[in-house]
């Protein structure tokens, strides 16, 4: 809040100190007193709402000073800003294309009123492929994206275990279908050997000028 500040009136002037205007006709003796000093006064409302604007300006609440415990509560949260998004780029750099969209953050306002990182995931497709082999080689990049980080969450850790437990499915379905192949590679030999070539003359060096059957008296 603002004192009142006094009406001044001051009559134009070039340069140097600007004097009152006198009136030559009717001049009346004046006596010189002591110079007054006009003075602003803020009050302790007033000094209040000017930090809340300057708050205001730099994103800052109130007082722009922060105490050592303030200070020390930012430093921590810039600390954890900067590994939870490195622990998610880590995330999103191995498991690329199979990451769904960006990553997500939470967020905890500091003392000096920024915004912070304290948390962060990352959605990874982890369904199975149609076929044994690309299922396998999905879920060994799924395995390297959670792991990605230097230090792995403990849900990072039970998406790597999931992921081995289908690869390891996929390795039992691949043998299985592998195993089953030669039989029935076997079995297509086995009937191509036994179909005899039809409406063919020559098929046994017959002559076409000698009857197929012939008859002995």
């Amino acid at each position: 809040m603002i004192d009142s500040i006094p009406d001044i009136q001051s009559s134009p002037c070039g340069t140097g100190t600007c004097a009152p205007s006198a009136n030559t006709h009717d001049q009346v003796p004046t006596t010189h007193a002591s110079q007054s000093v006009d003075t602003v006064k803020i009050s302790k409302q007033g000094r209040e709402q000017q930090n809340e604007v300057k708050g205001a300006a730099t994103g800052i609440p109130g007082n722009s000073e922060l105490d050592l415990e303030q200070q020390r509560e930012v430093d921590e949260l810039k600390r954890t800003d900067q590994e939870v998004k490195a622990h998610e780029r880590a995330h999103m750099a191995a498991g690329a294309g199979l990451v769904m969209g960006g990553a997500n953050y939470q967020y905890q306002r500091g003392p000096d009123g920024k915004m912070y990182a304290v948390g962060g995931e990352v959605k990874i497709d982890t369904s199975r492929e149609n076929d044994p082999q690309d299922t396998i080689t999905k879920m060994q990049q799924i395995k390297r994206a959670a792991l990605a980080p230097s230090q792995p969450s403990g849900q990072d850790r039970s998406v790597a275990a999931r992921a081995s437990q289908i690869e390891a499915e996929a390795r039992t379905e691949l043998l299985k279908e592998n195993a089953e192949k030669p039989k029935q590679d076997d079995s297509t030999d086995e009937m191509s050997s036994n179909i005899i070539p039809a409406a063919n003359p020559n098929a046994y060096n017959f002559s076409p000028d000698e009857p197929t059957i012939k008859i002995v008296a």
